[in-house]
Formats: C-alpha cells, sequence, structure tokens
C-alpha cells in the first residue's frame, strides 16, 4: 500500500512531467507561430510581387491597346476624307459631262430648228402674195409656233429625266453619313465590350473607367 509521501513523491513527478509538457508545447506553439508568420509574410511578398507585374503588364497592354485604337482612327479618317475627295471629284466629272452634254445637244438642236424655220420660211415667203400672206400669218404661223413648241418639250423631256436632282445627292449623302455612323457605334461597341472585361478581370480602375467613358463618341443610352 502507498504511503502519504509516496503519493506526495508520485504528484511531484506528475507536476514536472506536466510542466515540462507545457513548456514543449508552449515551444513548439511559438516555432509555429514564426513559422506560420513566415509563410504569410512570404505569401504576401510573392502576391505583391504578381499583382505589381501583373498591373505592368495590364498598363503596357493598354499602352499598346491605344496606340492601335488611335492608328485606326486616323487610318479610317484619312480613308474617309479620300473617298470624299473622290466622290466629289467623281459629281463634279459627271456634272460637267452631263453639263457638256446638254449643251450639245442643245446647240444641235438650235441649229437644226434654225435651218428648218429658214429653209421653211423661204418657202413661203415665195409663193405667199397679197391676202394669203395676212392668212397664213394669223393661222398657220400660231399652229406652227405651237408645233415647235411640242417638238422642244418632247425633245427636253428624256434629258430633264436624267438630271440629278439636288435632293438626290442629299439622299445619297444622307445614306453615306448613316453608314459612318453605324461603322462608328460598331466600333465603339467592341470597345465597351473590351472595357467591361477588362472591369470585370479588375484590370481598370474606376478613374481609368471614367476617362474612358469621358472619350466616347456617342452618348451611352440609359435603360
Amino acid at each position: 500500500m502507498l504511503t502519504k509521501d509516496d503519493l506526495k513523491q508520485i504528484g511531484e513527478v506528475m507536476d514536472d512531467k506536466f510542466f515540462s509538457f507545457d513548456k514543449k508545447v508552449d515551444e513548439k506553439f511559438v516555432t509555429f507561430d514564426k513559422k506560420v508568420d513566415d509563410k504569410f509574410f512570404s505569401f504576401e511578398k510573392n502576391v505583391d510581387e504578381k499583382f505589381s507585374l501583373f498591373d505592368k503588364k495590364v498598363d503596357e497592354k493598354f499602352v499598346t491597346f491605344e496606340k492601335k485604337v488611335d492608328d485606326k482612327f486616323v487610318a479610317f479618317d484619312k480613308k474617309a476624307d479620300e473617298k470624299f475627295v473622290m466622290f466629289e471629284k467623281k459629281v463634279d466629272d459627271k456634272f460637267f459631262s452631263f453639263d457638256k452634254k446638254v449643251d450639245d445637244k442643245f446647240s444641235l438642236f438650235d441649229g437644226k430648228v434654225d435651218e428648218k424655220l429658214v429653209t421653211f420660211e423661204d418657202r413661203l415667203v415665195g409663193r405667199i402674195v397679197g391676202d394669203v400672206g395676212e392668212v397664213f400669218e394669223q393661222n398657220f404661223m400660231p399652229a406652227m409656233e405651237m408645233m415647235v413648241d411640242e417638238k422642244l418639250e418632247a425633245g427636253l423631256a428624256p434629258i430633264k429625266a436624267a438630271m440629278v436632282t439636288k435632293s438626290y445627292l442629299d439622299d445619297k449623302l444622307a445614306d453615306l453619313k448613316g453608314d459612318l455612323i453605324g461603322h462608328d457605334r460598331k466600333l465603339e461597341r467592341k470597345t465597351d465590350m473590351l472595357v467591361g472585361a477588362l472591369v470585370e478581370h479588375r484590370a481598370l480602375t474606376a478613374s481609368d473607367v471614367e476617362r474612358l467613358e469621358a472619350s466616347r463618341v456617342f452618348p451611352r443610352t440609359k435603360p
């Protein structure tokens, strides 16, 4: 049977073991905390370096993208100017050609009318005497003038029908302007999609988005 001294001795041994165990546990926890802190510090440093590298790449890509967009707009403006110059020249050439054809046809028509009237007049003058000349002037000449007027109107009708009116040119220019605006809107929608994708990936800051919104060609419609 254990005596009180034995129990006391066993208690002291147990206290020493528990104290030693607590000390070891505390030391292990201190070592574990230090390792965790070191790992977190290393992880945080790696994350910062990766984000710094990512920001740098995004900035470089945006600079390249901005340059490409600027170059495309410059090229588009240049092509539009060249096309307008070519269109204007073609319109001028067509009007010049049309004016020349109209002048030539009128000149030829005037010459034939003059020749026929002179021939007709010469024949009538030789035949008309006295009262016959008065009757001719009162009845035949007005009918002849009316016939000539009708012939002139009939000859000018195809020329008038072929003429290009100002409203026709205005409609064509309006169609061209609508096509250019449609092209610009498609380009801006593509830019909006790209900006939206970059915002979703957190590659753009709020100030970047505001700056891009301020440079829009067309105002954004509210839903």
